[in-house]
């Protein structure tokens, strides 16, 4: 044995399978059911979209290295990117997921700005209660997976 990896989240697991990659002997050493734990709350760390600026290199190579995922373990990993929608409130709001949205541009993170018309269009299941009131201007950002 080369080296000994503690836990079996998405960092241990995908470190033990690049070192196995490269020729080391590794052992996975997990207390519980291996991605069991924080793994399963944490996106599988390709969430970008609100993500702080400086993550956004480490999500951006998290996401690739998803999408080729099958090919590289040979079975269906059942990654599928659908996007979300991140809806904002008021001016400070509005004025902050802009700026995001231009700083986030250069790591291929292309976000849809809609209006309250659109927002209800293309997410009929968002119900007026988790929209601003029309008075309130409201925008919302939508990502691609």
């Amino acid at each position: 044995m080369d080296v000994i990896v503690l836990g079996g989240g998405l960092m241990g697991t995908a470190s033990a399978y690049f070192l196995a990659r490269r020729g080391l002997k590794v052992t996975l050493v997990e207390r519980n059911r291996v991605g069991s734990g924080a793994t399963v709350a944490s996106f599988g760390n390709i969430r970008r979209s609100g993500r702080y600026l400086p993550q956004l290199p480490l999500a951006h190579r998290s996401l690739s290295l998803w999408r080729e995922a099958e090919a590289m373990l040979g079975q269906d990993v059942e990654f599928r990117p659908t996007g979300h929608l991140r809806l904002v409130f008021g001016e400070t709001g509005l004025a902050a997921m802009r700026a995001f949205i231009e700083a986030a541009r250069p790591w291929g993170l292309a976000l849809d700005e809609l209006d309250m018309r659109d927002v209800r269009g293309r997410f009929p299941g968002v119900g007026p209660g988790a929209i601003a009131p029309p008075s309130r201007p409201t925008t919302a950002a939508a990502t691609p997976g």
